[in-house]
């Protein structure tokens, strides 16, 4: 009983967390009370919000040829094929299979003023609009992705994109 109690706050605190900017103090007192580590818990709250901070990580010297050969290096990646990127405001953008299932991939110059927007809404929302529709995005510095969200392997492209 008591594992559930903590396995619900510790939900509701990242559900929180994940969808506001906490401050330290807030942090330190969600610590407090699971009996954990401050230092943990902002960890782990940082990884989960994707740096909702806003502070993008400056990978824009990087190329999506880089991110495909990065990947490569945890998956099988074929089929690169271009996509029409200017639809929703980036540079490059493509379609490729990872492990014999699509993933769409968008680079954006974060020196823009108008693309670091859409590349800082997609880390605070985790969403992009596409022609009035929203879909779920991962963003890590000035690479977005999509369709990643029903993909068998999800959560280990979402580890490795966040790393690159």
């Amino acid at each position: 009983m008591k594992r559930k109690i903590i396995f619900l706050i510790l939900v509701s605190v990242l559900v929180i967390f994940v969808y506001s900017e906490p401050t330290d103090t807030q942090i330190r007192q969600a610590a407090n009370t699971l009996g954990v580590p401050f230092e943990d818990l902002k960890q782990f709250v940082n990884s989960y919000q994707g740096n909702n901070n806003l502070s993008i990580r400056n990978n824009s010297h990087k190329s999506i040829d880089d991110l495909l050969e990065y990947f490569s290096g945890f998956f099988s990646v074929s089929n690169k094929e271009g996509m029409w990127f200017q639809m929703i405001g980036a540079i490059d953008g493509c379609r490729v299979n990872i492990n014999d299932s699509s993933i769409e991939i968008y680079k954006f110059d974060i020196n823009d003023p108008g693309q670091r927007t859409i590349i800082e809404n997609a880390l605070s929302t985790h969403t992009i609009s596409i022609m009035g529709m929203t879909f779920p995005v991962l963003a890590s510095g000035s690479f977005i992705i999509t369709n990643y969200s029903l993909h068998p392997e999800m959560n280990r492209i979402m580890e490795i994109f966040r790393e690159f």
